[in-house]
């Protein structure tokens, strides 16, 4: 029940930005997610499209979209998170979706013994590479 209601909370709560729940965070956290990998190479996060929330009385119920942009090859990216990604206890859910006339792979990920899946769309863009990560505490239909 709570994962469903989760999704409403954060919206509704982040309506109009008046309101925000308790550790809901309009960036990555200040501490971060530990077992997130960023790519080391030339990323930055970007503002206004990037948000967490980790719940205060369940901390291991965790939200997240982060979306970074950077100068970098797909490949490299995309090898990057394929090699992390397993070390800090994610594993691939399905085989990725690669889509050559749009420059763009999707990944898919869940964190072993917790009911996270992380979702990544790598693209480039004519200059830079997006990356947006999406972090849930359920599959998505």
């Amino acid at each position: 029940m709570v994962r469903l209601l989760l999704p409403l909370l954060l919206v509704a709560g982040c309506a109009g930005g008046i309101w925000a729940p308790e550790g809901y965070y309009f960036s990555i956290p200040p501490q971060g997610f530990q077992d997130i990998p960023i790519p080391p190479f030339d990323f930055v996060v970007v503002p206004g499209k990037t948000f967490a929330y980790v719940c205060p009385v369940a901390p291991q119920i965790r939200v997240a979209r982060v979306v970074l942009t950077g100068e970098s090859r797909l490949d490299d990216t995309v090898q990057f998170f394929e090699r992390e990604l397993p070390a800090q206890g994610f594993f691939p859910t399905k085989k990725p979706h690669k889509s050559r006339v749009l420059e763009r792979v999707r990944l898919f990920y869940k964190k072993r013994g917790r009911d996270e899946y992380l979702f990544i769309d790598i693209c480039r863009d004519e200059k830079s590479i997006n990356v947006e990560m999406k972090l849930v505490a359920y599959p998505p239909e």
